[in-house]
């Protein structure tokens, strides 16, 4: 398998983890950063395993909780072209948008659209839900009758 080690890939869309999820804040909660889990999973073969494989390896041989498991196999998936943002491990394509909702700020709404046709799918209905959720929060946050 040949596989980039700087995990650029056409059409790709979206923020990756990496950089939604800080070095410094996955060193805090794991003990490394980014490119120590790379280069662990770099060691293990991790390009040959499948994201459960992978997943799995972190939590047993390395002690990670599920969430980071999970955040860690997904970063290196990424960083590695074995999938684009909004890929999922199987191939599939989703995406999903979340916005706070009322004054409060306790109030989210969030949705998930799956089986996209591919990554400017995944960019095109992240807009539209991203620009409908907002107006429904713009409705929702207008004073009510008197």
């Amino acid at each position: 398998m040949n596989v980039s080690k700087d995990g650029a890939g056409s059409g790709s869309t979206g923020r990756r983890i990496t950089e939604k999820l800080s070095a410094d804040a996955l060193r805090e909660r794991t003990g490394r950063d980014w490119d120590d889990w790379f280069s662990v999973l770099d060691a293990w073969d991790a390009t040959r395993h499948t994201h459960a494989e992978i997943a799995a390896h972190l939590r047993t041989e390395h002690g990670m909780d599920g969430w980071y498991a999970q955040s860690v196999t997904v970063g290196y998936e990424q960083g590695r072209g074995l999938r684009q943002v909004g890929q999922s491990s199987t191939g599939d394509w989703r995406t999903s948008v979340r916005v706070t909702a009322l004054p409060d700020g306790r109030t989210q709404l969030g949705l998930a659209h799956e089986k996209l046709a591919g990554a400017e799918a995944v960019a095109t209905y992240r807009a539209f839900w991203k620009d409908r959720l907002n107006a429904l929060k713009a409705l929702l946050e207008q004073p009510g009758p008197s």
